[in-house]
């Protein structure tokens, strides 16, 4: 009886404290943020219910563009080029950009800019922007690279918060035409120099782009076998303006569309000397089409089929995407926020198993079930865990995890932010991974995120395997990493295992049938109620053996920023469900809630998404006085009151 009493104390206690200690919401926390004042985008609304075009095969209702289903709430952008006037162009010299940003309503195939430097997903037409390869980009690091060998103005594949980091993206095709293959041919290129386009993989291999080689030229052609979002290094051999004429295409089942010819200007080094040349008209020095490097040699991996370059490698690096300060101000790109459920995804998790008894014969009374018991035991844990990382406001980022055995991970995370008011929100949550084998999320593209709803900071996944994206509960997920994840560790990765060893990776660049994990800032509930950054710190993992986080390095180098990691060899006391029979069983919510509330953790489940460590701590105390309370109360002997 006494210990019924403590267990309901204590839960009362942990209540009581939420209760008093949460707080509401802040004010200010559903003001927008407001964008300095600046030329607007010209940009020209296209409204549902037009007559159809060349319509490709699968864009049907279903996949037709999200205006047209939705009435108003989405709308199709359509950007128009503005007048010639150099001078008048919007410059971009850092942050995020989709150079290349291929978009089909449904009709038509359009190819613009898309930014994050300004706004979040802000589309321009190529002849408004400038994008500007500032002096401090030159580096010799490139002469090194085989197949390069050359000094220049480089961009790396991984973001450098100074710099320009352009891209290319066509991740909305696939909400019209999910199985759609696009290409980005380079019509025309011109300029004082050579210009160079590679991807570093987990290797530290160089790998080109484009069938032809790394070297790009008139004629050269990007391909993906399905949307996608990719980043690599560019390199410009010398200063001065550069300009590239581009054409997108997107063909499924046999029959194609392309857009109109899109020509995007780049200024390398001084920005008013690339200015003038342009404006003085300098003489065309376009690559000529057709001059080809053969694929494999200077040592590039060779491409596997003639005209794919990149096939699985997609975005590169740590994709840290942040809003410029001080920055022209953009229009919001068409991408709503995309819905929250608690829904399973597909081919969502197992029932848990059934404790009822047979009812074979309606005659017999059914046995009882079984209890479920709490039941502590060892398992084994990635030993010491430690480290943690600060994620931009704004922010979409793509770090290497690496596995060093096989079996079940289970990595517990907390997640800091600020809200505007200066009050800290946090949410802990728990990501699995099945390393060497199966699950429900083994392919596609994911980001770990933060939402605040109420006032709550919530820590979710968003599933973007479908269109629009769905923001789930983590624990709906487990990640499975097959063979296709495996490869040997490179040198440089001790830390991890030694050079040689198996590992299963998810890379920074995008794999086939792997599951590309990412993180992401960009909820717009996360802008308008916090100041943006939020911090990722790891409370603990549960695995076979060592595994770790970290971002690729630029220009061959493997590891760059550490986010954190456990060294593996480690063991944990855990809570499970056990009946008297020994047979495993799932623990109720009450339980669970009970064992989390007294400090132990339950296995499969290291902490409750959306708790906060403050308020955790403040339950824990006044449980102990609670506690405290009742065991003086019943261990003292009743006595007469005293007038």
């Amino acid at each position: 009886m006494l210990k019924r009493h403590l267990t309901s104390a204590l839960v009362a206690s942990v209540f009581a404290a939420a209760a008093v200690f949460a707080g509401v919401p802040d004010a200010q926390a559903a003001q927008p943020r407001v964008m300095q004042p600046g030329a607007q985008p010209q940009v020209a609304q296209v409204q549902p219910g037009q007559p159809e075009a060349a319509q490709l095969p699968g864009a049907n209702a279903a996949t037709q563009p999200r205006a047209a289903q939705a009435g108003s709430r989405m709308q199709i952008k359509h950007v128009q080029p503005a007048s010639s006037d150099m001078e008048s162009r919007v410059v971009l010299d850092r942050g995020h950009v989709d150079a290349f940003a291929v978009d089909f309503d449904g009709e038509e195939v359009s190819l613009a800019v898309k930014e994050d430097v300004t706004g979040s997903h802000v589309r321009r037409a190529s002849e408004d922007v400038l994008l500007h390869v500032k002096q401090e980009a030159f580096t010799d690091v490139t002469a090194k690279i085989a197949g390069i060998e050359r000094s220049g103005y480089a961009l790396p594949q991984t973001q450098s918060q100074s710099l320009l980091w352009p891209g290319w993206d066509s991740m909305s095709v696939a909400d019209r035409v999910p199985g759609a293959a696009v290409t980005i041919t380079i019509d025309k290129l011109t300029g004082p120099g050579e210009v160079f386009l590679w991807q570093d993989t987990f290797s530290g291999k160089p790998q080109a782009v484009t069938a032809g080689g790394p070297r790009l030229r008139a004629g050269a052609v990007i391909s993906q076998e399905s949307p996608a979002h990719v980043h690599a290094n560019w390199l410009f051999t010398k200063p001065g303006a550069y300009q590239m004429t581009a054409r997108a295409s997107i063909t499924a089942e046999g029959r194609s569309v392309t857009s109109k010819p899109a020509t995007l200007t780049w200024i390398v080094g001084d920005l008013k000397a690339g200015i003038f040349s342009l404006n003085a008209e300098s003489p065309d020095t376009s690559s000529a089409p057709g001059a080809e490097v053969s694929s494999g040699a200077n040592g590039f991996e060779e491409h596997q089929e003639s005209g794919k370059s990149g096939g699985n490698h997609r975005e590169g690096g740590s994709h840290e995407s942040g809003t410029q300060q001080g920055g022209k101000p953009g229009k919001e790109g068409e991408a709503g926020p995309a819905k929250t459920t608690d829904e399973q995804p597909r081919g969502g998790m197992p029932a848990a198993p059934s404790t009822a008894g047979s009812q074979a014969n309606p005659t017999q009374p059914a046995p009882a079930a079984e209890q479920c018991i709490p039941t502590e035991v060892t398992v084994p844990a990635a030993g010491s865990a430690s480290g943690s990382h600060t994620i931009p406001a704004n922010t979409h980022v793509h770090p290497n995890w690496v596995f060093a055995k096989e079996g079940t991970y289970r990595v517990s995370l907390t997640q800091t932010a600020t809200m505007k008011s200066g009050k800290k929100l946090s949410a802990t949550g728990t990501l699995t991974f099945n390393v060497g084998g199966s699950g429900n999320a083994t392919s596609g593209h994911f980001d770990v995120g933060s939402v605040v709803e109420s006032g709550q900071l919530k820590m979710l996944v968003k599933d973007d395997r479908s269109q629009p994206a769905t923001w789930r509960n983590p624990t709906e997920l487990v990640f499975g990493l097959s063979d296709a994840a495996k490869v040997a560790a490179p040198a440089g990765i001790e830390f991890v295992a030694p050079q040689g060893a198996p590992v299963w990776i998810i890379s920074s660049t995008q794999m086939q049938g792997v599951p590309w994990v990412g993180a992401n800032t960009q909820h717009p509930s996360l802008s308008q109620a916090t100041t943006g950054p939020v911090t990722w710190t790891v409370n603990s993992v549960q695995g076979p053996g060592a595994m770790a986080v970290f971002e690729s390095g630029s220009f061959g180098q493997i590891v760059g920023k550490r986010w954190f990691g456990a060294s593996g060899n480690g063991t944990a006391k855990v809570f499970v469900g056990k009946t008297a029979s020994g047979a495993d069983c799932e623990l109720s919510p009450e339980q669970i809630a009970e064992i989390e509330a007294a400090g132990g953790v339950v296995g499969g489940r290291l902490a409750t998404t959306g708790s906060e460590p403050i308020l955790l701590w403040l339950g824990a105390a006044l449980s102990m006085i609670v506690a405290g309370a009742l065991l003086i109360r019943v261990a003292r002997p009743s006595s007469p009151s005293v007038s």
